[in-house]
């Protein structure tokens, strides 16, 4: 009887080694581990969907809340009949003090931008970029007409190149800036606003009295890379160009006369031909003949006084200019003097020998030479 329970106990044992050195049980560990995996890596995706369903959610939530915050302000300023009337808006932008806004259309081949509800013009494309002053009062854009870019300014075109990007106001406002390719030359252009501002004024008060006098004076024809104002701002010069002609102005911002209109002058380009002395109320025009129309003449003009009455100091005859090959150059100001020289340039290598030079005593109008001395 009491060999039965030792009996019992051995086989148990024996029993549990046998389960043990089973390979079938090895077998049954594998398939629990990697049901493991899966119930966490199960786990582990959806508390990643769970965070971003959150996400998503918040993201939605900021978008519906700046459309909100967008159509507050269309309604507030009564815009959201105006796409019916104008046409649908590609491009919108409000003004820094959040009471201005601007939006492009396309319409017609032609797009345009629509400033506080007012159509401005229509052009053949205008960049989807529309910048408005840090004090919101003055705006610019970039436009095209054919291949030709151009800077819009309120409401005057500016000079047109090839290429015009990076446009933008200085952070005080004083300045426009923008970058221009034109053929292979590419710089920074830089203008000043307030120069702008009375380009603006002056030709949209007196716009009407030059075509009244059958001048092309349209915005087309003049050459916006040319306007140039007086140190004093009282004269504004520029170049209009057409295709049978181009005709220089110098003109008084005030009254509007043309103050070379009466005199034999002509220049391609007022920055290389006007010279202010510092008094700022007397200047030097450089006239030039021009060898395609016969216009002008080689010549020194002083003005001096507000009635701005030219007097002509010194000139070269057609015969020196177009067939001596001479030139006045040199032209620099000192103690109320007027210095300058005649230049010949030798072709065919151009090569610039100085002839003669003159001073011009404003005092005295007296002309006299420096080089060569007079013999006695």
């Amino acid at each position: 009887m009491n060999q039965e329970p030792e009996t019992n106990h051995k086989n148990q044992e024996e029993q549990f080694k046998s389960q043990k050195e089973n390979p079938m049980n090895k077998k049954i560990s594998v398939p629990l581990a990697f049901g493991i995996i899966i119930l966490f890596a199960l786990v582990v995706g959806f508390l990643i969907l769970h965070y971003l369903k959150i996400s998503i959610g918040i993201l939605e939530m900021e978008v519906k809340k700046n459309v909100k915050e967008v159509e507050e302000k269309l309604v507030k300023k009564n815009l959201r009949s105006i796409p019916k009337k104008h046409g649908m808006p590609t491009y919108i932008v409000f003004s820094p003090d959040n009471k201005r806004f601007a939006y492009k259309v396309r319409k017609e081949n032609q797009s345009f931008f629509v400033l506080d509800g007012v159509e401005q013009k229509k052009y053949d494309d205008v960049a989807d970029f529309f910048i408005f002053s840090p004090d919101s009062q003055r705006f610019a854009y970039i436009a095209k007409e054919g291949i030709k870019q151009f800077v819009v300014f309120n409401s005057i075109e500016l000079g047109r190149y090839d290429q015009v990007y990076n446009l933008s106001f200085s952070p005080d406002g004083k300045y426009l800036i923008y970058n221009v390719r034109d053929d292979i030359d590419t710089y920074f252009v830089i203008k000043e606003v307030e120069e702008l501002e009375k380009w603006e004024n002056f030709y949209n008060k007196y716009k009407d009295n030059f075509e009244k006098q059958g001048t092309r004076f349209e915005t087309k024809v003049i050459d916006k890379r040319t306007i140039l104002f007086s140190p004093n701002k009282k004269l504004v010069s520029f170049i209009v160009r057409g295709y049978e002609f181009s005709k220089p102005y110098i003109v008084d911002v005030e009254t509007g006369v043309n103050i070379i209109e009466k005199e034999n002058i002509w220049f391609n380009d007022p920055r290389k031909s006007l010279f202010w002395f510092l008094d700022e109320e007397m200047f030097i025009i450089k006239s030039k003949l021009n060898d395609f129309s016969g216009e002008g003449k080689e010549a020194i003009f002083i003005c001096q006084g507000e009635d701005y009455k030219l007097k002509e100091i010194y000139s070269l005859t057609n015969q020196e200019y177009l067939f001596e090959g001479l030139n006045i150059e040199n032209i620099k100001f000192f103690d109320d003097k007027i210095f300058f020289s005649v230049v010949k340039y030798y072709y065919p290598y151009y090569y610039p020998e100085i002839q003669k030079q003159y001073y011009y005593d404003i005092k005295t109008q007296k002309l006299s030479v420096i080089f060569p001395k007079e013999s006695h």
